[in-house]
């Protein structure tokens, strides 16, 4: 029997599960951490009521993506995503990216997604891409802007 890679709520895997993952990650944590969001540690973030999805395959969460409010534009969601590095170039950030726009789509008033990523992370800049996000102009330094339209 095939298993097959599947997007689930956080609340689906198990805190272990996703404390594993986040200890797993070394490559990836030089381009990507997680943002708490004024929560004092992951175990918040996990128990907390940020919207997170997350990719598991076999049991095991390989990629993760979360959607929270930017704050500064009223109707503006920001997403933050991550995948496994031996998993990554088989379009799961891309399925990540497009599902949490499904769901902000469908359950929100949202109008618009953003996305920050390092600008010499190329695997992150392609995904946003390929999920149809566009590049957003008029930023500096470290960081590529990333908008689309999603209402």
């Amino acid at each position: 029997m095939e298993t097959t890679a599947q997007i689930v709520p956080l609340k689906q895997v198990t805190y272990e599960q996703f404390k594993e993952f986040l200890d797993s990650l070394d490559e990836e944590k030089k381009t990507w951490s997680l943002d708490l969001q004024n929560l004092k540690n992951d175990k918040e973030f996990y128990d907390g009521v940020v919207y997170v999805m997350v990719c598991v395959y076999d049991k095991e969460v390989i990629g993760l993506c979360s959607c929270y409010e930017n704050g500064i534009f009223p109707k503006m969601v920001e997403v933050s995503f991550v995948v496994k590095k031996g998993y990554q170039g088989q379009g799961i950030g891309t399925m990540l990216l497009k599902r949490v726009e499904w769901d902000a789509k469908r359950e929100t008033s949202y109008k618009l997604i953003t996305a920050k990523h390092y600008k010499d992370n190329i695997a992150s800049h392609k995904a946003f891409l390929k999920a149809g996000y566009k590049e957003w102009e008029g930023y500096d330094g470290a960081w590529g802007w990333k908008i689309k339209e999603i209402g």
